[in-house]
């Protein structure tokens, strides 16, 4: 089972069809039983460029079941190239076993359509996020005793420019990972209330569009909105400021908002965590 969901967290999931930090076909029918077929034919017919091309992935996929490498995303860029060149022996392993050229054929069509849609659902260039005028203008227009929130995605470049934008420690919380969570953002965002006045940063968000939806729609019906930082045109960087009322009853701790664990999908380790 552990070995069938990390080939999916590569190949993709039926209906992904996005291209997210790795392939993300939407097809694991199609594309494990290829990648098999081509591992056996090379390691039976040219067994060197076999352990070249799979051993990489080999080791990756031990460190992962010992915990100590992610199998997914980004983390496993290096090894499509490998992957592709696999899948690509597997058709021809096919039309050999089949003796048919024809079924190579349907094959490598079947491939083509599959990857052209996912690239098509997910075309280049991807949006800039140049997050640094936003922290500039918020630092123009903070007030004393504000709070900033830092959504995930923002992370690594919030921490980056923090200091030219004049944000000490203490005055931000960056975001723990809530991907497909959004009640767990609405929930840290809660135990801000007190401040009065937070700052909401966001970049890196144009694929999970829904969280920060959910969390704008939320402030928006338990506060009143102020200022909103819209980011140049076609940018993915803005950020939102919100007089919130204060708190009414506990606060709930870091555990009750946060039931999971960091999740090396939303960047890796950035040096601070909110899970506090």
């Amino acid at each position: 089972r552990w070995m069938w969901d990390t080939l999916l967290d590569v190949l993709g999931r039926p209906g992904s069809w996005e291209l997210n930090g790795a392939l993300h076909y939407g097809a694991p029918l199609l594309f494990v039983p290829l990648l098999l077929l081509g591992a056996w034919y090379l390691w039976r017919q040219h067994r060197e460029a076999g352990l070249v091309l799979l051993m990489p992935a080999v080791v990756a996929l031990a460190a992962s079941w010992a915990s100590l490498y992610p199998f997914a995303g980004r983390f496993v860029l290096f090894l499509l190239p490998a992957l592709l060149l696999t899948i690509a022996a597997g058709i021809v392993q096919a039309a050999r076993v089949t003796r048919s050229r024809w079924v190579g054929v349907l094959l490598a069509v079947l491939v083509g359509v599959v990857s052209a849609r996912a690239a098509v659902r997910t075309p280049p260039p991807q949006r800039p996020e140049d997050l640094r005028p936003v922290l500039e203008t918020i630092a123009r227009s903070r007030h004393p005793g504000d709070a900033t929130y830092v959504y995930y995605g923002a992370r690594q470049a919030f921490l980056y420019y923090r200091t030219m934008a004049g944000f000490e420690s203490g005055s931000y919380v960056i975001g723990r990972c809530s991907r497909y969570h959004a009640d767990w953002m609405i929930r840290e965002v809660e135990q801000l209330r007190s401040f009065g006045r937070v700052w909401i940063v966001a970049s890196h968000s144009t694929n999970q569009a829904q969280e920060i939806s959910s969390l704008i729609t939320h402030l928006r019906s338990t506060g009143r909105e102020l200022d909103h930082v819209l980011p140049p045109d076609g940018d993915d960087a803005e950020a939102y400021l919100f007089a919130l009322n204060p708190p009414v009853g506990a606060v709930g701790t870091g555990s009750d908002v946060f039931p999971g664990t960091p999740s090396w999908e939303c960047g890796g380790p950035a040096g601070e965590s909110a899970a506090r």
